[in-house]
């Protein structure tokens, strides 16, 4: 199944999420369970909101995407490396979608955004090493902000730290 199709991702969570509810609602011996739903998340005033984790998966795996299209274009070991940036990218929106999950009940349903075409190696670099740098801030902002969620902010502010460090080293190597 392809990730990014948004219709068969969605048509496999109905399924699951189906056969989930079923198998809650009956007990084996075919009984009814008779448990009460959990009372809807009301989030504190400074907690995360579920949009911003919706806009965190998606800048993740926008990310993903351009990490993917630059490994095409550098080759070799730096290639390889931005191919592990883009994996790992896809598994920070894998954890944000789990934290959306918690806060929602709904799993997330996004979407990348377009890549933009890669024409100069160095400068697309550059552009993703500020966003590395301003997505560590940012997931450092967070933890303060919410203390659910703290340690995977603090998590992936240290991740983005490390992509931002290996993108520099790479730059280094290029100029």
């Amino acid at each position: 199944m392809n990730p990014f199709d948004a219709e068969k991702t969605k048509a496999v969570w109905d399924r699951v999420l189906a056969t989930q509810e079923k198998a809650a609602s009956v007990n084996a011996e075919g009984i009814k369970n008779t448990c009460h739903t959990m009372p809807e998340h009301q989030p504190a005033a400074d907690s995360i909101q579920a949009e911003e984790i919706r806009d965190l998966i998606q800048d993740e795996r926008t990310d993903a995407c351009t990490y993917f299209a630059l490994a095409k274009c550098a080759g070799g070991q730096n290639g390889a490396c931005l191919q592990r940036i883009g994996k790992e990218e896809l598994c920070h929106a894998k954890r944000l979608s789990t934290v959306y999950y918690v806060l929602t009940g709904q799993r997330a349903c996004v979407c990348p955004e377009p890549t933009k075409p890669v024409t100069c190696l160095t400068v697309s670099l550059r552009e993703q090493y500020q966003k590395e740098v301003d997505g560590v801030q940012q997931y450092l902002e967070f933890a303060r902000r919410d203390s659910s969620y703290q340690n995977l902010f603090y998590q992936l502010a240290d991740e983005e730290q490390m992509h931002s460090q290996r993108i520099l080293c790479m730059l280094q190597e290029m100029l």
